[in-house]
């Protein structure tokens, strides 16, 4: 985080941030946000021991993790891993390669890291949240189930239709040490059919959260801070 915070005001990072529309929708609302992510250079690999000690040690308060789901999203059709075989699949199993199985364990270390920290924020009391497809299996992983009846641990699902977007795209949150999150459910109701996953190059569109969510999302943030 930069030194240059004002006095009286809360500090937000986007970590797997893409173009950072969390974060900035946090700024609208008078954090001092930044956003990191490996596409902005290689500082920001959190694959990295030094990476993941340097966040560690960074205090602030609220911390929110766009966790990368290429190997987790059931779009990815089974490539990396299944229900069966969280973890990546085993080097004699029909569907392992040695490309898929350094991509897989890449994913683990990731999820790892965006574990560790959600907890660590979790028993510190500092708001975190992570996001992921509602059909992830990321959700399926031990650590994260064992989440699941934590009293502070929300999960929340959101569609994007609900959101202004034109296509039908399920996430789901985990928030850490903030209830206000469920405001942020929505479950799509709409009357007309419309693609679940968008294909081509229009799925890094899908990815980026609608500015309807995020802007709600910074406003109840806000409020939240200001009750404080």
């Amino acid at each position: 985080m930069s030194p240059a915070v004002s006095d009286g005001q809360h500090t937000a990072l986007e970590l797997y941030a893409g173009t950072g529309v969390w974060a900035r929708s946090m700024q609208h609302q008078n954090f001092h946000a930044v956003y990191h992510d490996i596409l902005l250079g290689s500082e920001f690999d959190v694959t990295l021991p030094s990476t993941q000690a340097r966040y560690a040690a960074l205090d602030v308060d609220v911390t929110h993790h766009g966790l990368e789901c290429r190997t987790f999203s059931v779009a990815a059709n089974g490539k990396y891993r299944s229900k069966d075989f969280l973890q990546g699949y085993p080097r004699n199993h029909p569907r392992w390669t040695r490309k898929r199985s350094i991509i897989a364990k890449q994913g683990n270390v990731m999820a790892k890291f965006t574990l560790d920290d959600f907890e660590r924020k979790l028993f510190a009391g500092k708001l975190c949240s992570v996001e992921n497809p509602a059909g992830s299996l990321f959700w399926k992983l031990r650590r994260t189930m064992r989440l699941l009846d934590h009293p502070q641990v929300e999960f929340v699902p959101i569609c994007y239709c609900t959101y202004g977007r034109n296509y039908k795209k399920n996430t789901r949150l985990m928030v850490a040490n903030w209830s206000g999150a469920q405001q942020l459910a929505s479950k799509c109701t709409c009357p007309e059919n419309h693609p679940e996953i968008l294909m081509g190059s229009k799925t890094a569109k899908a990815a980026e959260y609608p500015p309807r969510l995020v802007a709600k999302w910074a406003s109840l943030l806000s409020q939240h801070f200001s009750s404080m």
